[in-house]
Parts: structure tokens; C-alpha cells; sequence
């Protein structure tokens, strides 16, 4: 009894130990289980287009010093918009994919649509191959009011502890 006890705790142990190398030691990658969502249907002219987790190296945007040209009229201190849209094996945001994952300000929002156009982008790649991507693209403006005595400036450095990007 005692040799089939440890027989079966050696068949035990081969089965397990195979069954923990067959399975490639856990989950599957990121890549494969990064999968387009339900809304992303609006991307399929781009077949195949991959969501930032799916690819190799992220698209990166060059232009950093496009902005929204925008003069705020609410009280507002803080206007933000967000948008989601495919940038193409070119680099170039196709503007037809764009829609309004987010914002607090639609004249903001309709001011940051603008600028997609402008945009220009390193693609994403997969498996060193440009692919289209979908991308999001965040602009923010925090607006402050500085009061100084009369007949002077304010002064041109930031304040303490203001932040060099908006937190709204």
C-alpha cells in the first residue's frame, strides 16, 4: 500500500509539472488578450487597427506645441476635452475617426477638434511594421486671475505650487 501511495504521489507530481510547463507559465501576453472594444466599431475602415496595449511601440505625437485656439466665457477655471481617434501607418490622424471620449466645456471641445488636423505622429508599430493605431489625444486650460497693484505687471514666473499643466 505504502509503495502505491508513493507511486501515485510521483505520477502526482509528473502531472502537475507538465501541466505548468504546457500552459507557458501563466497568462496569456498582453498583446494577445488586448482586444478592440465594443465602441471602437467607428475605427473599422482601418483594418487592422490596434488599440496602444496591441502594438510594439506606441504612436508618439511630434507636434507638441499645437494648442486650441480658444477665449473662454464661462467661470470656469479649468477646460478640458479629450478625443479618441486613429492615427494612420503614415503618422496622420485620420480627422473622420475622431469622436469626444470626454469634456467639461463643448466650445473647448469644438476648439480642440480643430487641432487634430494639425497633429502630426511617429505610428505605431507591430513587429517593426507601421500599423494604425488608435490614439488619444488630452489638451486642458486653467485659467487663474492675478491681482497686482496698479501700474505694475504680473510677474512672469509661475506662482508656487501652481502646476506647469492644468489638473482639471
Amino acid at each position: 500500500m505504502r509503495n502505491q501511495l508513493t507511486l501515485l504521489a510521483a505520477v502526482s507530481i509528473v502531472v502537475i509539472t507538465t501541466a505548468c510547463a504546457s500552459s507557458g507559465g501563466g497568462a496569456p501576453s498582453a498583446r494577445s488578450s488586448c482586444a478592440l472594444l465594443p465602441g471602437d466599431s467607428v475605427f473599422a475602415a482601418h483594418a487592422p487597427v490596434f488599440r496602444d496595449c496591441a502594438v510594439t511601440t506606441k504612436a508618439r505625437v511630434l507636434s507638441t506645441s499645437v494648442h486650441a485656439e480658444f477665449t473662454p466665457t464661462g467661470a470656469a477655471s479649468c477646460d478640458s476635452a479629450e478625443y479618441e481617434f486613429v492615427v494612420t501607418p503614415g503618422g496622420l490622424v485620420d480627422v473622420e475617426t475622431a469622436r469626444l471620449v470626454k469634456s467639461n466645456d463643448q466650445q473647448f471641445a469644438d476648439a480642440v477638434r480643430l487641432v487634430r488636423a494639425r497633429l502630426k505622429y511617429e505610428p505605431a508599430t507591430r513587429d517593426g511594421a507601421p500599423v494604425a493605431q488608435i490614439a488619444d489625444f488630452k489638451q486642458a486650460m486653467q485659467r487663474m486671475t492675478v491681482v497686482v497693484p496698479a501700474g505694475t505687471s504680473p510677474s512672469s514666473v509661475r506662482p508656487r505650487g501652481m502646476s506647469s499643466r492644468p489638473t482639471c
